[in-house]
Formats: structure tokens, C-alpha cells, sequence
């Protein structure tokens, strides 16, 4: 049986263990039913066994015995893309008598628990300016998809000698964009040295 290793991971939330849906996809295991084990950081193995049908579907995660965790079933569902297709979510059953029921892509592990960050009550974690390398990230891409969303809408730069709203409001992202990038670059940068680092670490 194949084993997948979820420890190799970009962004980690408090150290914890995770679920990535998009690990999932790439891994080949949103495609219909289909059965391996996972190994987390700490060594814990899980048998899992995903049933992925749209419109939604459902994963089993086996526990060893010893731990004396009962098996946890964690629902999917699916929602369209903007340029077509679909892409698969978590839903989320929150933490003890809580329903949470909320469609997120990250699962984290407190203990043998899976829930999102909101009910872990989960911080990303911060670079030294206090803001999430995540959130810097994230907020780069959504500039670069408003611009190109707003370029075709640009028909005229100007009307009646004035800079038309759409054509301001490029430039305005442009910017942006523009003072953001490096900003994002050397996030990134710092990621991949603190990943081969962490790397090096474990292979010593």
C-alpha cells in the first residue's frame, strides 16, 4: 500500500499536523474511492480511505488501536471554478458539541482532532512585521487576479481629456502590485532557505 508523507509542508499554523485538500489532488486521491496510509511528523500512521463522488463524499481516517481513537469521518463538497470545473473542500465537523460545518481547504490536528483554525482557534504564523507570509502571499495574487479581471473592462485610458475611473483604478493595482512584488519575492525566499534548512536538520 502506498504511503503519502504529509510532513513536507509550506505553511505550517502553530507547528500543528494538517490536512491539505490540495496535497489531496495532487497526490491523486480525490479521484473516486481510494485507500493508503499517512504519516504525519510525529510518526502517528493513519489508514485512509477516501470515497470522492461528486457532488461531494466523504474520508475515513483509521486510527492505530493503541491510540484508543475511534475512527473519524471528515465530509467533502465540491463548488465550481470561475474558469470551469471544480474543486473539492473539507467540511469542517468542529470540535466537541460544536457544529462548525464550514467548507475549508486546511484541516488541522490538535491532539487525534481534525478541525479547521477557527475552531483550533489557530493563528497563522507571523514574519517580523506581524503579518502572515501566507497573507502577504494570498493578497499579491488576489492583486494579479483583480488586474487581469479589469484590464478588458479598460476600453479608453481617457474621456473628455480625464482619466477614466476603470483606467485609475489599474493603475491604482498596478502599483500595488508593483511595490508588493518584491516584498512577496523575498518571502518566498526566506521560505525555501528556512525549508532546505529545516531539510538538512532532519537529514543530520
Amino acid at each position: 500500500m502506498e504511503q503519502i508523507d504529509f510532513c513536507d509542508v509550506k505553511f505550517r499554523t502553530n507547528e500543528l499536523e494538517r490536512l491539505d485538500i490540495r496535497e489531496f489532488k495532487s497526490a491523486g486521491l480525490l479521484n473516486g474511492r481510494v485507500s493508503t496510509d499517512i504519516i504525519f511528523r510525529d510518526g502517528l500512521k493513519v489508514n485512509l480511505n477516501v470515497y470522492a463522488f461528486r457532488p461531494n463524499g466523504y474520508l475515513n481516517l483509521a486510527f492505530p488501536k493503541e491510540t484508543g481513537h475511534s475512527d473519524e469521518a471528515i465530509r467533502l463538497d465540491t463548488s465550481h471554478c470561475y474558469f470551469g470545473g471544480y474543486r473539492y473542500w473539507f467540511i469542517c465537523s468542529g470540535r466537541g458539541d460544536n457544529q462548525c460545518n464550514n467548507r475549508v481547504g486546511v484541516l488541522y490536528r490538535a491532539g487525534l482532532d481534525f478541525a479547521c483554525r477557527h475552531c483550533h482557534n489557530l493563528t497563522y504564523e507571523s514574519n517580523a512585521t506581524g503579518k502572515s507570509k501566507l497573507y502577504i502571499i494570498t493578497r499579491w495574487d488576489r492583486l494579479r487576479g483583480k488586474i487581469i479581471k479589469l484590464i478588458p473592462k479598460v476600453r479608453r485610458k481617457k474621456y473628455a481629456g480625464k482619466a477614466t475611473k476603470n483606467n485609475v483604478k489599474l493603475a491604482n493595482l498596478m502599483r500595488q502590485y508593483e511595490e508588493n512584488k518584491g516584498r512577496v519575492f523575498l518571502t518566498l525566499e526566506r521560505m525555501q532557505v528556512k525549508e532546505k534548512n529545516n531539510k538538512e536538520k532532519a537529514g543530520t
